[in-house]
């Protein structure tokens, strides 16, 4: 029985990685990237207590499972570039698409780390800031 989890478990992995053209090192450094972010939100929001997603900074399981939604989307978008890719019969919109779905993550691994008060450079931190009023501006004008 234990052979058999294994084996569709496998399957299923090795489909999904296809689906998502590939477990090539885009792919893993998007999901280590992806597990970072996920695991340092929980912890700024269970041990510290200082979330900005939540009205007291703490652990809210909607707002966690929001998190995921959002995580899998990022998938859905990677799956969608390959299948672009292979249409055009490129590699260009999945690379550009996991490219910048890494440097969201960082970002965020940032904004994570300076709510846990770690010491950040002060570039790192005002090139954050610069991109967070960009993309706040940016949404504002489309409203």
């Amino acid at each position: 029985m234990k052979e058999k989890i294994c084996a569709g478990l496998g399957m299923l992995g090795g489909m999904l990685a296809a689906a998502l053209g590939g477990w090539d090192t885009g792919l893993r450094v998007l999901l280590c990237l992806m597990a970072a972010d996920f695991c340092t939100g929980l912890v700024n929001a269970a041990v510290f207590h200082r979330s900005p997603k939540t009205g007291d900074g703490r652990l809210d399981s909607r707002r966690c499972f929001q998190g995921v939604c959002r995580k899998a989307e990022m998938l859905v978008f990677v799956g969608a570039a390959h299948a672009m890719d292979l249409l055009l019969e490129s590699t260009f919109l999945r690379s550009a698409v996991l490219i910048g779905f890494c440097a969201s993550e960082v970002i965020s691994l940032t904004e994570n780390a300076g709510c846990m008060g770690l010491p950040l450079p002060a570039a790192w931190k005002n090139a954050v800031s610069l991109l967070n009023r960009k993309s706040e501006t940016d949404s504002q004008e489309k409203e």
